[in-house]
């Protein structure tokens, strides 16, 4: 169990349900998750560089609106460290969420489904396809899925140069590269 105050509301996290501020879900309601730590040093002339940090936790249900609960902090200045309460919803969603979503998603596909992640990638038994930038990539010339820089770099088997990415801020997104790799195993 975990209690703060994050940005001047309570923030209460548990193996049940996130309530922050006025809003909470059950965990067993979760359809999808969200979470990335944005960091940049901007470079101003004859200035020092000014660094500022942001970190989002995100879940909610479908169809997708938004968050159905959002805890989203800025921070001025150089901090390398994540709070305790980013960290703490990441555990949290990667113990309880994202293996329930992930082995959702592997039955439906391996029922014949066609499931949309990550905002754009549509993925199914022969591969996957995206709309934009359009492509379809059969399972044979996938070449890998990596978190990076905020997002998720989809990779053709041989080619270097990242096919497309997915931001880490659309839905389920931090699913994509163990879901791929279930198929490429």
């Amino acid at each position: 169990m975990f209690e703060a105050r994050v940005s001047g509301k309570q923030l209460h996290a548990d193996s049940r349900v996130i309530a922050y501020g006025r809003k909470s879900i059950e965990l067993a309601e979760v359809e999808w998750v969200s979470y990335r730590a944005v960091h940049r040093a901007t470079k101003r002339f004859l200035y020092p560089t000014t660094h500022d940090s942001q970190w989002f936790f995100e879940v909610g249900r479908y169809p997708y609106k938004g968050a159905a609960l959002a805890v989203n902090q800025f921070v001025g200045g150089r901090r390398e460290d994540a709070p305790e309460y980013w960290t703490f919803l990441v555990s949290l969603s990667q113990r309880y969420l994202e293996p329930r979503l992930l082995a959702d998603l592997v039955d439906r596909v391996r029922g014949g489904e066609t499931v949309l992640v990550g905002g754009a990638l549509r993925v199914n038994q022969d591969g996957i396809a995206c709309l934009r930038p359009r492509f379809s990539l059969p399972w044979r010339e996938f070449g890998g899925a990596r978190a990076s820089n905020g997002a998720v770099w989809i990779y053709q088997a041989g080619v270097e140069k990242p096919l497309t990415a997915t931001s880490l801020r659309n839905p389920n997104a931090v699913l994509v590269p163990p879901l791929l790799a279930t198929f490429t195993a």
